[in-house]
């Protein structure tokens, strides 16, 4: 838009349904393991932005076994363990190279600084297209990290 930042069309409701019920049939006929199926954005994030935050993750994830999503359960006791020392933790350097390793761990193309430049705020904001796609801005705060923190629980 003229901000400059990127806008998203919704997806159609037939090519949503025909694109998630193709992705879970090449899936089972390949053998894919389901947490190997990702997008564009989580495997180039300094270079795509497909398939946007508009895609239905955790639907794929949820109706077809396809893909991964984090527990919600787990992400919330989490955030609440977090909460309190979050604000005055996130800006220093070790919170922000064990911040990058974990997306380093869940797959993700980063390498581990110590602190945030635009291409690593860019696997941030992939990251949340794909599971925090309310808001994608490629800032951390207590609920990125507590999803992140979650999937590793749950994908170690």
């Amino acid at each position: 838009d003229a901000t400059g930042k990127r806008t998203f069309l919704p997806y159609n409701e037939t090519q949503l349904k025909k694109v998630l019920l193709l992705v879970k049939d090449i899936a089972d006929r390949y053998q894919i393991p389901p947490t190997n199926v990702l997008g564009h954005s989580d495997v180039a994030p300094v270079r795509k932005q497909d398939p946007g935050p508009l895609f239905p993750w955790k639907q794929l994830y949820e109706q077809y076994q396809v893909g991964m999503w984090y527990d919600d359960a787990t992400m919330k006791s989490i955030m609440m363990n977090n909460v309190a020392n979050f604000e005055m933790e996130k800006d220093k350097n070790t919170f922000i190279f064990k911040f990058q390793s974990d997306l380093q761990k869940l797959g993700y193309d980063i390498i581990p600084t110590g602190s945030w430049n635009s291409e690593n705020r860019k696997v941030v904001e992939a990251f949340q297209y794909h599971f925090r796609p309310e808001n994608y801005d490629g800032l951390v705060d207590v609920v990125t990290y507590s999803i992140l923190q979650a999937l590793i629980q749950k994908y170690p």
